[in-house]
């Protein structure tokens, strides 16, 4: 029987010790039913009849990238749920509220996406409106001026948002001035928008060939024949056009910084160029930035955060589009941190590759690793967004299961070989905004 002595000091070794490490066993990834329908059409369906709900997301051709500015694709986007041909503003929110039903439409980097959720009794009720907003919408002016308005101003604030200010830079840096992924809209540009920028947007890439379509859940033969026979009826014909795929220039190394007197703390993004997703070192190189600051127990996170208090958060991740990929180092913290933060950061790129995770700090990389793969795969929702996710990050098939084996095949050496080929701290192309005391003598983002 415990005394009280051994209860105090059995509870100070739960305090200092840490948990034993769960053995967590690989996931598989559910596939969808993929078809063509005559219409050019691509369907992907998953029955899953746990819940009484349906999730469905129509994915088009024509992003960010394709559109004369990135207001171009999130106006568009925005602007279609304010009125279509058969339904106004009003009565489309009155369908998807009365029915308890959710809806959201976002531009991504070459595709726009629509996505409703709803009871499945209650989609007969609200599908026409949500097809209807998709392939007609009317972009009415009064909700436009007022749409406009408030990104017009959202940028205007933003100008003050060091976050903001280091991710607009730190996309100069990687992919080029030029790429329309790194163009960053003015507030005039934006209210200078016309609705027939909106309407020739539109027009040029939603088309059926062009389409994909995902329907999960509570779903039967009858309801995939109503989704697709609206939403046939509905979308063009005419030919698509494809989207545009623009490599990366990445400028050269070195620290582009944006002065802020006023702001209280700087944020620092520090990237590199990295490989494209059809490299066969892609995967590796993906963990092995997990190892640096993917996760909480990460080397970044235990160094800089936990042991230095430099920041609150600091994370490592390897972005990756159809255009390219390419390392990213993000964290914000005091002004005259900025220079030991950087320094943190290439102390440990450099230890990465002469000391990489072992034993158990390699034990519990590949199982939090594990875990967030598994994850995936908790819900029909997460399934879907998976597969669309398959498709607007150009993932090759079979991903899935090549990154869990990866996870599994992962050793020291693999993250030594990646860290020293692909991870060079004089190679960093390092962002800032704020008012950092630093010794460098950075470049103005301002001339980028």
């Amino acid at each position: 029987m415990n005394t009280p002595d051994d209860d105090s000091a059995l509870s100070e070794s739960f305090r200092t010790l840490p948990p034993p490490v769960a053995d967590i066993p690989p996931a598989s990834m559910p596939s969808m039913k993929r078809v063509t329908l005559p219409s050019g059409i691509t369907l992907h369906t998953l029955v899953h009849k746990a819940t009484p709900v349906i999730y469905l997301t129509v994915l088009t051709e024509g992003g960010i990238a394709e559109a004369s500015s990135p207001a171009v694709a999130a106006l568009t986007s925005i602007l279609q749920r304010e009125g279509s041909r058969s339904f106004n503003g009003p009565q489309l929110s009155e369908t998807l509220d009365f029915n308890g039903a959710w809806m959201k439409s976002e531009a991504t980097a070459h595709h726009r996406r629509h996505s409703l959720y709803t009871l499945s009794s209650k989609l007969p009720d609200v599908l026409p409106a949500f097809v209807d907003m998709v392939f007609r919408p009317t972009f009415p002016d009064t909700p436009l001026s007022v749409r406009r308005e408030s990104l017009a101003q959202n940028i205007e604030i933003s100008d003050n948002n060091v976050s903001y200010l280091t991710r607009c830079t730190s996309d100069r840096l990687m992919m080029g001035c030029s790429h329309p992924l790194a163009v960053v809209d003015t507030p005039a540009g934006i209210r200078a928008l016309t609705r027939r920028q909106l309407e020739e947007f539109h027009a040029t890439f939603c088309h059926a060939a062009s389409t994909s379509v995902f329907i999960c859940g509570d779903i039967t033969d009858s309801t995939v024949g109503l989704i697709t026979s609206a939403i046939e009826e509905a979308a063009p014909r005419s030919a698509a056009p494809g989207f545009n795929i623009n490599g990366f220039t990445p400028a050269a190394p070195g620290i582009c910084e944006t002065r802020r007197p006023e702001a209280a703390q700087s944020a620092v993004e520090l990237t590199l160029p990295a490989i494209p997703r059809s490299h066969p070192d892609f995967l590796p190189l993906h963990l092995t930035i997990y190892a640096l600051g993917g996760y909480f127990g990460s080397r970044l996170m235990l160094n800089i955060r936990e042991e230095k208090g430099l920041t609150y958060g600091i994370s490592a991740f390897l972005p990756g589009y159809a255009d390219g990929a390419y390392t990213d180092i993000a964290a914000e913290t005091d002004n005259a941190y900025v220079g030991r933060l950087i320094d943190e950061v290439r102390h440990e790129l450099v230890r990465l590759a002469d000391d990489p995770p072992q034993g158990d700090e390699l034990i519990r990389l590949k199982q939090s690793a594990i875990s967030a793969q598994a994850s995936v795969t908790d819900s029909p929702l997460s399934i879907a967004d998976y597969h669309i996710t398959n498709i607007t990050q150009a993932l090759t098939p079979g991903y899935f299961e090549a990154k869990q084996q990866a996870i599994i095949d992962l050793s020291p050496a693999t993250i030594s070989r990646m860290a020293s080929l692909y991870l060079d701290p004089d190679a960093l192309r390092i962002a800032i905004a704020g008012n950092p005391t630093i010794s460098d003598s950075p470049s103005d983002s301002d001339n980028l």
